[in-house]
């Protein structure tokens, strides 16, 4: 499979697990997040649990981000935008320098894979 085809993938997959016809749970988000960096990053053992801790984290913050914002769409995105930005900061603490800039300019091309199929999509 090719990179791309890759990034599309997983934008794909991102996607459809944040609809209600595929809802997980919170821990299961975090162990699909894990393996699937496990693999584009080379996490080790120790480094793939500590993801999916901080990953586990970071969803149940949004889900209560999204719970608190009652609808409102602004107010959830500045609130996840913060989660964001923590969860970042998290991995950095155990990512190596080079896995942190892969997985920003891997994360930057999904978003803009997203961006592009919500586009196409007139949503």
């Amino acid at each position: 499979m090719t990179h791309l085809k890759k990034i599309l993938a997983l934008a794909v997959m991102a996607v459809l697990a944040a609809s209600p016809a595929f809802a997980q749970s919170a821990e299961d988000l975090a162990k699909a997040a894990a393996e699937r960096w496990k693999s584009i990053l080379n996490l080790s053992d120790e480094q793939t649990a500590k993801f999916q801790d901080v990953s586990l984290d970071t969803q149940k913050r949004l889900a209560e981000a999204k719970t608190a914002a009652a609808g409102d769409k602004e107010k959830f995105a500045e609130s996840a935008k913060s989660i964001w930005k923590d969860h970042d900061a998290q991995l950095e603490k155990f990512l190596t320098p080079d896995q942190m800039k892969t997985y920003r300019e891997k994360t930057a091309e999904m978003k803009k894979a997203r961006e592009k199929a919500k586009a196409e999509s007139g949503q």
